[in-house]
């Protein structure tokens, strides 16, 4: 049996349509790394690279694979509101949507790295989008998750969010920050 070459693997499938609609302001190469890592995530079940390098189907060595998508992590800035519109469209329509936030920290040397990952919840598994590393250390304030949520309703609108719908009730109904809404 013949190996899969990258273009086999990838080419003319429903997600290579989805990406070229999504990120049209992306070069071909750049859309084709994105696609074999959305596949290489679903298959290794880890962000790490080195893993992820190794499951990408082609002819290229998974090292060559490993150097690619550091350079692209590194030096390619993302139109994360494309991302996040990409995933909507790609999970299945199911009605409302539910918003969670959630909170990720780590350390980068010596850097601590705290930031507010707001994501879409489908089937108990939560979808990280319109991430933001914070400019400064410690928990996001009140004023910084609200400026997440109205940009979650600039790119999907109100009406189609559950959650979200309850916390700006909650803004409109205290009275001081309604005009937000």
């Amino acid at each position: 049996m013949a190996m899969k070459t990258i273009k086999d693997e990838y080419k003319g499938t429903q997600l290579n349509s989805y990406l070229r609609k999504s990120l049209s302001e992306m070069n071909l190469a750049r859309i084709k790394l994105i696609e074999m890592l959305i596949c290489a995530l679903c298959k290794a079940r880890s962000v790490n690279f080195g893993k992820l390098s190794l499951v990408i189907v082609g002819k290229a060595k998974s090292d060559s694979y490993l150097r690619r998508i550091q350079r692209f992590i590194a030096d390619y800035p993302l139109n994360t509101d494309s991302i996040a519109l990409l995933i909507r469209k790609i999970l299945p329509h199911i009605g409302k949507l539910r918003l969670t936030m959630d909170r990720t920290n780590w350390k980068f040397g010596t850097a601590n790295i705290n930031a507010p990952v707001p994501g879409i919840t489908y089937k108990a598994v939560a979808f990280p989008i319109l991430v933001k590393m914070p400019d400064k250390q410690g928990n996001s304030n009140t004023d910084e998750r609200i400026a997440i949520i109205k940009r979650f309703i600039r790119l999907f609108g109100q009406s189609c969010m559950s959650v979200c719908s309850v916390i700006v009730n909650l803004w409109a109904n205290d009275g001081s920050n309604s005009s937000m809404i």
